[in-house]
């Protein structure tokens, strides 16, 4: 029932109008992520092997961002067309 409703949630027609927008937007997190969980497992002093694994492992998208992007659109810390 929960991937149902998040699925319910995308705009299709956000999707079709701007591709690259958001073929970018997810690009841009995945990459940010990976960053974020590699330089931590490095900085905690694990091989480099361990790091880049760990980044590539973690890199992909949760679907609690869904729910963090839907309060945040809620509460109006997020507009409507960064939310789509």
């Amino acid at each position: 029932v929960f991937f149902l409703s998040i699925g319910m949630l995308v705009d299709l027609k956000f999707l079709v109008d701007r591709p690259a927008t958001a073929l970018a937007a997810t690009a841009g997190v995945v990459v940010l992520k990976a960053l974020i969980a590699g330089g931590a497992v490095y900085v905690l002093g694990l091989p480099h092997r361990t790091a880049f694994l760990a980044a590539l492992a973690l890199a992909q998208v949760g679907e609690f961002s869904f729910v963090l992007l839907e309060s945040g659109r809620a509460h109006g810390v997020l507009a409507p067309d960064l939310f789509d």
